[in-house]
């Protein structure tokens, strides 16, 4: 028994010993890629050692600024106190980097807003939830999708894009001091009800066709629903397509804009068109605009009110 605890010590006391030497690997700036280099080899992940490659390539190559350099060793050692895995979270954020470089060709801003978000996830964000902003910001910058599963994907194309991370008050409450009703005069409410003549109802309804004009007021009188509100960890979209794409068929919001947030997954749109060319109907003669809508990305369908649907010919 005696030996056991001893060799359960020796155990503790190294494993401890190389979380710590880990850490130390990656605060050294000059060395930082040699040692993210042995700590991905330390896995034995073959995916998680090319991209470690891939990467000392980028980083020898001035793929990044010396500033962002930096940064990315700082967040690196975050993910390390807070115990984040080699694999599959620092691998995520290494494979992120990568193809941020490789195959989207970030700007320095936009890698800047990059590098910034994710240094706030980080910081703020539960594991879990960190763990889903990796992957899900890995898989965009690789095929730009905001949602993939076996059966159902969700593309964002075209347009253009910002990274950012957006931090909400709670609203102040304001106490409400209720006044005491007022007596009304209600003498001669229904003075006139016997003066109508029920002979005279509806005599002034002239049946008209419906205008553009008429049904943009009518839209613009009905109860406008609230969206919800835009935080934390997001990605900006304008003049984007959204495409939902099944094993089965596919169909899009063409032209919109809106914000992705990474923690709930919802999309915050407004603005856009929706058409049924997949049921081969025209689609400039059938199709839906949109007003603003939001939606579960996990989801293959979306509820948006106070749209106005277009139908030539009918």
């Amino acid at each position: 028994m005696k030996y056991i605890l001893i060799l359960q010590f020796v155990l503790f006391a190294f494993s401890a010993r190389l979380v710590n030497a880990q850490k130390a690997e990656l605060s050294n700036p000059e060395a930082f890629v040699q040692d993210l280099q042995k700590l991905f080899a330390q896995s034995n992940n073959q995916r998680a050692i090319i991209s470690a490659n891939e990467f000392i390539q980028l980083w020898n190559e001035q793929g990044l600024t010396g500033d962002q350099k930096s940064k990315v060793i700082l967040i690196s050692q975050k993910m390390l106190k807070k115990n984040f895995k080699t694999t599959p979270h620092i691998e995520n954020f290494i494979i992120a980097l990568n193809h941020s470089v490789r195959l989207e060709s970030l700007s320095k801003e936009k890698m800047d807003q990059l590098l910034f978000v994710t240094e706030a996830v980080i910081d703020k964000y539960e594991n879990n939830d960190a763990y889903n902003y990796l992957q899900t910001v890995s898989d965009f910058l690789k095929q730009k999708t905001l949602y993939n599963s076996s059966f159902n994907k969700l593309y964002a194309h075209g347009g253009s894009y910002s990274f950012d991370f957006i931090e909400t008050k709670e609203p102040e409450i304001e106490e409400v001091v209720q006044s005491e009703p007022k007596a009304e005069d209600n003498d001669g409410w229904f003075s006139d009800w016997d003066n109508n003549n029920e002979s005279d109802w509806g005599s002034s309804w002239d049946k008209e066709t419906t205008s553009k004009n008429e049904t943009n007021n009518i839209l613009a009188q009905l109860p406008k629903v609230e969206q919800p509100v835009i935080s934390g960890a997001v990605i900006i979209f304008n003049d984007v397509d959204l495409i939902f794409k099944t094993n089965f068929d596919s169909t899009g919001i063409r032209n919109t804009q809106g914000s992705f947030m990474f923690r709930s997954n919802i999309f915050v749109g407004k603005g856009g068109k929706f058409d049924w060319i997949i049921a081969g109907l025209s689609p400039d003669s059938v199709f839906c605009e949109l007003e603003e809508y939001n939606f579960n990305v996990n989801k293959v369908y979306l509820l948006a009110e106070n749209s106005k649907l277009t139908y030539f010919g009918n």
